[in-house]
């Protein structure tokens, strides 16, 4: 078996995002190191909520297994992040996008994630 040459490198990558589905006032940043990927958004609110908003951003690391996480947020009139009310992403094996699931009423609040998991061979 010939392991994937790029895994195990170190790295940056510039995901591609869907501004008709995602807006990111903070930053987006991921990198992979020693063959862990990994994903952090700041500030980033969604354009409606849903179900499986899918291919929200593409371009990333292929993942070896499935990995999902919930989002941290807040209101303009919060003080304090809260947890999100069933608002999470999740990339599935073999993939690279990143989908999400906005819980209802979460459309409206600012979001924070950090993700990482391993990347496939």
């Amino acid at each position: 078996m010939q392991l994937n040459p790029e895994r195990n490198k170190d790295y940056t990558v510039t995901p591609t995002v869907d501004t008709t589905k995602i807006t990111i006032t903070g930053d987006i940043t991921c990198c992979v190191k020693n063959g862990i990927c990994y994903v952090s958004i700041r500030n980033c609110t969604f354009a409606n909520a849903g179900n499986n908003q899918a291919n929200v951003i593409t371009g990333l690391p292929k993942s070896a297994l499935q990995v999902s996480a919930l989002l941290s947020g807040s209101s303009a009139s919060e003080t304090a992040l809260v947890s999100a009310a069933g608002t999470g992403c999740w990339i599935n094996p073999n993939d690279t996008v990143l989908n999400f699931h906005v819980g209802t009423g979460d459309d409206t609040r600012r979001h924070w994630l950090s993700l990482s998991y391993p990347v496939a061979d």
